[in-house]
């Protein structure tokens, strides 16, 4: 029953029979229905404050649990390209090597190659290390960015080798 029907049926019978009633049984009635009606609207208060607790408590709830799949997403892809790093790490080390063993044109080609590779690497780390300050909104922005450069050293990497 909605609360303008209970209020309505609490003042109609308040006021119902009134007419061959004394005013102090009058004025009792309608003391009881004025009684009746805060206790009402007292218990309507705290079942909408008890439901507005209980959809704060779900709404909190969603938002931690989406910040720490967030955290684990940020994770899961800094483990993935550190990696890819690594292994790039080890192709560029492996580079340096051939380019103090080589003679010639091979020589000079990896020694002003290997120290580009070296910069570019650096500053993807750079960037790598700037997604601990990303948010959910920036998130796809930055690793679209990541995945563009991480491809590009790669393939710097593969032309070099």
């Amino acid at each position: 029953m909605s609360r303008s029907t209970v209020i309505y049926l609490i003042i109609a019978g308040a006021v119902s029979g009134a007419c061959d009633r004394s005013g102090s049984e009058t004025e009792a009635q309608i003391g009881e229905a004025k009684t009746t009606l805060t206790a009402a609207v007292v218990e309507a208060g705290a079942s909408a404050a008890t439901e507005m607790q209980g959809a704060e408590v779900a709404a909190e709830t969603k938002i931690s649990s989406a910040e720490a799949d967030f955290v684990t997403t940020r994770e899961d892809y800094r483990h993935k390209v550190q990696s890819d790093l690594d292994n790039l790490d080890h192709k560029v080390d492996d580079l340096d090597a051939k380019a103090r063993t080589a003679t010639g044109m091979v020589k000079t080609r990896l020694s002003a190659t290997v120290p580009a590779l070296r910069r570019q690497r650096d500053a993807f780390v750079k960037d790598l290390h700037a997604i601990d300050n990303d948010t959910a909104d920036t998130w796809d922005a930055a690793k679209t960015r990541l995945d563009k450069e991480l491809a590009e050293l790669k393939a710097a990497v593969d032309r070099a080798s």
